[in-house]
């Protein structure tokens, strides 16, 4: 009986120092953003009027992440990982310029040409916070460097707090402010670097596209008109980070 107590003994104090798998991370980096195809349509039950931007310049702004995951080669020989991640951008600025201007009555459309670099006629500051599972593929080798692949799925929140170009501001504020939920997917790769037996650095890229973004501000006073604005929001995102394996 008392080797079968020392045994057991033995035993769940193994567990409880065991590797289980579960690990945790956070990182913090830069989102390089891409603001494409906008577009601000201005409706009413006679006419749609439709803003045309080119592409916004790529602009750069911190993100911050945690996540906590599991990592299925502490437990069998399959190098992979799975996480779930929330990720929060900070707020960042597009004013695309205006490249065409159209409009839609019934049966009748014409479109009118802007001359290039036409300033555009809103401003658009965006912060965005997203839910994501990914998985990882880890090239597992003898050094304290493990190579990975990463793809993922989820959702971005997205916040615009949308106002007038100062170039058309004459003194009045409109200060829309609308959300979109879009569903996003990534992939990227990166690098992992072993400080301990629980403890490593992991360098990462990653290309995000949350799709077509849409926002409406129909409560706003635009006279009789409504107010839907669209965009494709993509980003390369750049981080550093630590992963704690439990």
């Amino acid at each position: 009986m008392k080797q079968l107590l020392l045994v057991t003994a033995i035993s769940f104090s193994s567990l409880a120092y065991a590797d289980n798998g579960f690990y945790t991370s956070l990182k913090a980096g830069i989102s390089d953003t891409k603001f494409d195809n906008s577009e601000d349509q201005l409706s009413d039950s006679n006419i749609t009027q439709t803003l045309h931007y080119d592409d916004a310049d790529e602009t750069v702004y911190p993100n911050i992440s945690a996540a906590i995951g599991f990592d299925f080669s502490k437990i069998s020989n399959v190098n992979a990982r799975a996480e779930l991640e929330y990720t929060y951008k900070d707020n960042v600025k597009f004013s695309p310029e205006l490249n065409k201007v159209s409009f839609q009555s019934g049966d009748i459309s014409d479109s009118i040409d802007v001359p290039n670099g036409t300033p555009g006629f809103f401003v658009n500051e965006l912060r965005t916070q997203s839910l994501m599972f990914n998985a990882y593929y880890d090239f597992k080798n003898k050094s304290k460097f493990t190579p990975y692949l990463s793809v993922g799925a989820g959702v971005t929140r997205i916040k615009n707090e949308q106002d007038l170009n100062p170039v058309y501001n004459f003194g009045e504020d409109l200060g829309l402010t609308d959300t979109s939920n879009s569903f996003t997917w990534s992939a990227g790769a990166g690098v992992a670097y072993k400080v301990t037996e629980n403890v490593a650095l992991d360098l990462a890229y990653r290309y995000v596209d949350a799709g077509e973004i849409e926002f409406n501000n129909s409560s706003v006073d635009l006279g009789n008109f409504n107010l839907k604005s669209t965009a494709d929001l993509t980003s390369h995102d750049y981080s550093l980070g630590i992963r704690y394996n439990f």
